[in-house]
């Protein structure tokens, strides 16, 4: 009997190790992840008809806080919540958006943006803050995206950071209620 038990349990292990070795394959070069994902885009639609608005949360991990009881504080990661316009067509062409408070929303601006669980080096959180100006320069390159920032924070504090990655989009298309094509 003690001889049927041992030979039952080489034969189970040899199987086991068998099937977990057909799995070890190496993935090829199409399989492997293009680069880290930082972030999702959402498109919610038409507004009028040229101008598309994208709501879009980003992480990102290279950041600089300046002055208004900040000091100078770098290495900071934070999340950055973005509202920008581009054309009818959806797509997310490489450029600079700049800041607009004017209700005229045109392709290449952006009118909201806070910055959201900033955190140093030293693991201290900020408070979000309102971006009330400033700049995003986007580029492309494959199904990769780098976005720059600068400007200024409702404190008054300056901002600078970069982030680049592939980003999840999705159509929510809130304003006209039908899809008008994927931007990505």
């Amino acid at each position: 009997m003690l001889i049927l038990i041992a030979s039952f349990f080489v034969i189970s292990c040899s199987k086991e190790s068998a099937l977990l070795g057909t799995n070890l394959i190496p993935a090829t070069a199409d399989q492997l992840p293009v680069g880290s994902e930082i972030g999702s885009i959402v498109d919610l639609g038409l507004i009028n008809t040229d101008t598309r608005v994208m709501q879009t949360i980003l992480n990102v991990q290279n950041f600089l806080l300046n002055g208004s009881g900040y000091g100078d504080i770098s290495d900071v990661s934070a999340t950055l919540s973005l509202t920008y316009y581009v054309g009818a067509d959806a797509q997310i062409p490489a450029g600079v958006y700049a800041f607009s408070n004017s209700d005229a929303k045109s392709p290449f601006t952006f009118d909201s943006a806070i910055v959201v669980n900033a955190v140093d080096a030293n693991g201290n959180l900020f408070v979000s803050e309102k971006i009330v100006d400033g700049s995003v320069t986007v580029t492309q390159d494959g199904g990769s995206y780098e976005f720059q920032f600068q400007g200024h924070l409702e404190s008054g504090a300056t901002f600078a950071g970069d982030t680049k990655g592939s980003v999840k989009y999705s159509d929510n298309n809130i304003y006209t209620g039908n899809n008008m094509g994927n931007g990505m």
